[in-house]
Parts: structure tokens; sequence; C-alpha cells
């Protein structure tokens, strides 16, 4: 698999939103923080989460009252999946908020 470039986030403000969350949602941000931006199936099985989309939903709450969210993007080149087809995998990454 291609490597994905990393975005810079506040670590110290993931840490804070971190501390109150649970569950799933707790471990996909921590994933996100620790490796980056992550393909659907790799972080869907890694933080044992079926439903990523309720998840970001939930780490989400936390996350925006300190300028970051969790966003899935179509990359733009597609991934490629281990039948050599072209995936619509998002990939997942904490950004932080404008303004």
């Amino acid at each position: 698999m291609r490597r994905i470039p990393r975005t810079r986030i506040n670590r110290q403000k993931v840490k804070a939103a971190i501390s109150n969350m649970r569950g799933g949602p707790k471990r996909m941000t921590q994933h996100l923080a620790d490796y980056g931006p992550t393909p659907t199936g790799e972080l869907s099985a890694t933080c044992a989460i079926a439903n990523l989309s309720a998840a970001a939903f939930i780490a989400n709450e936390y996350l925006r009252p300190h300028g970051l969210v969790i966003v899935a993007k179509l990359p733009e080149k597609l991934l490629v999946n281990r039948f050599g087809q072209k995936s619509m995998s998002h990939i997942w990454k904490i950004v932080a908020l404008r303004g």
C-alpha cells in the first residue's frame, strides 16, 4: 500500500478531547492521532469498529470544542484493493477547523 501523507494536528488538543471519550470513538481518535490518515478497512479492523461514521460523529462532539474534527475523504488517486481493483475506500483523518 502506498504511504498517505500525514497532516499536523495539535496533540494537546486531541489528548484533552480523548480524556472524556470512551469505547470506539476513543480508539478511533487515538489511532488517527498516533498513526495519521488511515484507510477505512484498516481503521475498522484495527479499532474493532463496524460503523466508523457513527464513531466519528460521536468523537467529533468531543473534538469540535477543541477546534478539531474527524473527516473521511476519497483520495485523489483511488486505493487499489487486494484483487488489484480500484477501491472507493475513504481515508480518515483528524483535521483542524478553520477560523
